[in-house]
């Protein structure tokens, strides 16, 4: 199957506008960057690299072969030259994938996914999560994930005050955290065939058509 790289690829060639739009909404509230990244320094970003990586199976070319050379064409292809760490976790949800780190990010698969998938749904869901990486999601991402709990700490320490400072920044997190998933999305076709069944919606300078 034919597969090509798409030399030079960048952010812009392939975000989605409702996901660059959520993002800039996001951006531009004062000091709304500085405080998430801290935030994530703090703790998040390490609580959830050892939840993963304690918990999980680390993939590498011998104990999967298959699913590590899958990740290597993938990461090939969308021009990723820093190959994320791939981890099995057992997952009660079945089949689900989940990407974390901000500076080192990982890559999570259930166990299902190896067991359940095809190929090249495997490369789909695979280059999902690096679309996630190379766009840079990683750290708002994880903080959608992570802000009940930031609030509800919040606002005890300033006797709900802060809690309600908060709403409107979960509110425009969650809301850019769909929108990113459409980004992502355009990554998961861009490995997949240019032959056959396979996508067709690149053009050759690697933008959607």
């Amino acid at each position: 199957m034919d597969r090509r790289k798409i030399n030079f690829l960048k952010i812009e060639n392939y975000e989605h506008p409702w996901d660059k739009s959520a993002r800039n909404t996001l951006e531009e509230m004062p000091g709304f960057t500085a405080i998430i990244r801290k935030l994530n320094e703090i703790s998040f970003d390490r609580l959830l690299r050892i939840h993963y990586t304690g918990s999980g199976l680390k993939v590498n070319s011998n104990n999967a072969p298959e699913v590590y050379e899958v990740l290597q064409e993938a990461c090939e292809i969308l021009s990723i030259d820093r190959q994320p760490e791939l981890y099995f976790h057992q997952d009660s949800y079945g089949i689900n994938a989940v990407t974390a780190g901000v500076e080192k990010s990982i890559i999570v698969l259930s166990s299902e996914c190896a067991e359940l998938l095809s190929p090249e749904e495997l490369m789909f869901v695979i280059a999902h999560e690096l679309g996630h990486i190379k766009s840079q999601h990683v750290l708002y991402y994880q903080t959608a994930s992570c802000l009940p709990t930031i609030a509800n700490l919040v606002g005890r320490a300033t006797l709900g005050i802060g809690s309600l400072i908060t709403v409107g920044v979960e509110m425009a997190l969650l809301n850019w955290r769909r929108m990113s998933e459409l980004t992502a999305d355009r990554s998961g076709p861009a490995c997949l065939p240019t032959t056959g069944s396979g996508c067709k919606c690149l053009s050759e300078d690697g933008r959607f058509a």
